[in-house]
């Protein structure tokens, strides 16, 4: 007969996997029901462009050149469809169109939702907290809110697959092997054909990098296995290169290559949508902001992927309270590096998310490559990370 500490054990575990598993269900009905989810952008471009692939694939082509739109354009640098991605091609070759866009969101939550556990586990967190921990990760806001993009999506999925793999090339059992999935990782992040989520992953790749520099005291071993690691990053950069340079290619012959600081700052968050985490019922309506286009009216836009900065009541007030409740043991030597990390990480993020508002971002218009990237708002994807790994901190140590 199972104890009631067994017993409890089990309930621990089941909750976060039940919730999960509901968002699952829900992402799989229209995969049953012969639809997909979509949003203003997949349904007026992304949507037509892997139409186009899917013909040309069918015909026997590669599908660089699309000659449906605009008198013809590069599709390879369009970079959305990601016709050099194997997955894409599979999708393309062998399953109805409808299928395989359905099938971008059931086969990367599963994944993320895997990869983010393994990572828990790696850093020793109890199974249950574990469990929650992916299950916050996969249900994020960034997740729940860009279900009409699906190619930033699948890319953000590789989030916690790269994190481990880097972990992983810090033992020397484990090294080569986990070297070889970082690089595939890049790789596969950069044939989908997304540069900013593949910057926004890069992002969390950096701060758990600084992490565990201050948990391995920057000893040299850390700067030998973390140049390993850049090396695997450039070599799978390299193999992305199939799209990047039909990328670059185009963007600078596009008005989206020549943002103006205005442009740039569009999608920004501003202040009083924070406070929607006070409750995502806060609005009676969708907040929205100002779009900015040069030679054009400005417009007021409500976007519900712009504008929705909802990280969770619960997360938020567990974190405060956490941080109150434990200040002098966060700034204990032991803790105090990554406390500061993860807090300064957090502020740093929250900033850039808030665009022109923030102040920050502006900088980075004047900064070749990034002075590409628009839509600040998107920011959030590090700052849900940032909150997932701070709650499943605090969560092991009510555990214990």
């Amino acid at each position: 007969m199972d104890t009631p500490k067994e017993r409890t054990s089990r309930l621990e575990t089941a909750l976060p996997i039940a919730a999960a598993l509901l968002v699952f269900i829900c992402i799989c009905e229209p995969l049953f029901s012969g639809r997909y989810y979509a949003g203003f952008d997949h349904r007026e471009s992304f949507y037509p462009y892997r139409v186009i692939y899917a013909a040309a694939v069918e015909q026997g082509e590669l599908g660089l050149w699309g000659p449906h739109y605009f008198r013809g354009f590069p599709l390879a640098g369009i970079g959305q469809p990601g016709i050099f991605h194997p997955w894409r091609w599979i999708c393309a070759k062998f399953l109805p169109l409808d299928v395989g866009i359905a099938l971008d969101l059931v086969i990367t939550f599963p994944l993320t939702y895997l990869g983010a556990f393994l990572l828990f586990r790696h850093y020793r967190m109890n199974r249950p907290v574990a469990f929650w921990g992916a299950t916050l990760h996969a249900c994020s806001i960034f997740f729940l809110s860009h279900f009409g993009q699906t190619h930033m999506i699948t890319i953000l999925g590789h989030t916690p697959w790269v994190v481990l793999a880097y972990e992983c090339s810090m033992l020397a059992k484990s090294r080569w092997w986990a070297l070889l999935l970082l690089g595939l990782g890049y790789a596969s992040m950069h044939l989908l054909g997304h540069p900013h989520t593949v910057f926004l992953v890069s992002c969390i790749v950096g701060i758990a990098i600084l992490h565990c520099g201050l948990r391995n005291s920057w000893r040299r071993s850390w700067w030998i296995a973390t140049g390993l690691a850049a090396l695997a990053i450039v070599a799978g950069t390299m193999i992305g290169s199939l799209t990047l340079i039909p990328m670059l290619d185009l963007l600078g012959n596009h008005p989206r290559g020549q943002l103006s600081a205005g442009e740039h700052g569009n999608f920004s968050v501003h202040a009083i949508h924070l406070l929607q985490n006070l409750s995502p019922a806060f609005f009676t309506e969708l907040p929205g902001d100002l779009v900015y286009k040069d030679n054009q009216p400005t417009v007021f836009l409500q976007n519900p992927t712009a504008n929705a900065v909802y990280f969770g009541a619960g997360v938020l007030a567990l974190i405060s309270v956490a941080a109150v409740r434990w200040r002098r043991d966060w700034l204990a030597p032991k803790h105090r590096g990554a406390a500061l990390l993860l807090g300064g990480m957090l502020l740093l993020f929250l900033v850039l998310t808030m665009g022109r508002y923030g102040g920050l971002h502006s900088l980075l218009w004047h900064v070749p490559w990034l002075n590409t990237f628009r839509a600040p708002h998107r920011y959030k994807a590090v700052i849900a990370a940032i909150t997932v790994v701070a709650v499943t901190i605090i969560l092991q140590r009510l555990w214990r």
